[in-house]
């Protein structure tokens, strides 16, 4: 009977072992079946917020297509309470700024968001804008750092019109227009500069006309007509030729 009753331990031993053993199991599939769910309610919620994102941005779109900028504006810094980090709700920003005449907000944020993303479009329009509202920056020196990226983005034409804005406001013709010439060879062709695909220049004819008429002033305004398109390069260099 002694025996008995030991086999019986032993076998209830060996059934509570089992039992462990089947219920660590079943734990251990609960677990991972839990965690499973867990990663498709993360892909479920970061998809979601994709889609937000990109009806956000579709909505942005057609409001700059029909050129409705400060309600573009307006849906871009609600898109960027939720999505601080999207390209191209700053880069929008900054081009909403732009088109609204808001030029200084237009350059403090283009430099903010190319300091913190290094993006190279809104550095351009720091440039630009710095440029044509007179501001001191030091040009050379990000030229320097940026100048690969600029013209791979752009173009190295780009950092050739920057360059001739600035000779526009050193206000001294004879430099400018050597400047420009040294483009231009005997059969009045533009050697080298054409024109930059994706760059606008409304801003910069709004500013300028600001400023005072005169031969530098008609320059820079023919010059962004070919770099517009509305003009040929032969026809800009006949009018480079043509200046005494």
């Amino acid at each position: 009977m002694k025996g008995d009753y030991q086999n019986e331990l032993n076998d209830l031993r060996n059934l509570k072992d089992k039992f462990i053993h089947k219920f660590s199991e079943i734990e251990s599939q609960q677990i991972e079946v839990e965690k499973k769910f867990k990663e498709l309610a993360e892909i479920n919620e970061k998809q979601d917020q994709r889609l937000s994102l990109l009806e956000i941005q579709e909505e942005i779109s057609t409001l700059l297509r029909n050129e409705k900028f400060s309600t573009a504006s307006t849906k871009i810094l609600q898109g960027l309470t939720q999505y601080p980090d999207d390209e191209f709700l700053h880069t929008q920003h900054v081009y909403c700024l732009r088109r609204l005449q808001r030029y200084d907000d237009a350059m403090s944020i283009s430099k903010n968001y190319f300091d913190q993303y290094r993006n190279i479009n809104t550095l351009a329009d720091y440039i630009e804008l710095s440029i044509l509202l007179e501001k001191t920056i030091d040009y050379e020196q990000l030229i320097i750092n940026s100048r690969s990226e600029l013209v791979e983005y752009f173009s190295e034409d780009l950092i050739w019109f920057f360059d001739t804005l600035r000779l526009y406001f050193k206000n001294d013709p004879v430099t400018l227009i050597n400047h420009i010439k040294s483009n231009i060879d005997s059969e009045s062709k533009l050697k080298n500069i054409k024109i930059i695909d994706g760059w606008m220049y409304d801003e910069a004819r709004d500013i300028l006309s600001y400023k005072e008429d005169n031969e530098l002033k008609s320059i820079i305004y023919k010059l962004m007509e070919y770099l517009d398109g509305k003009i040929s390069g032969q026809e800009f260099a006949i009018f480079m030729n043509d200046l005494e």
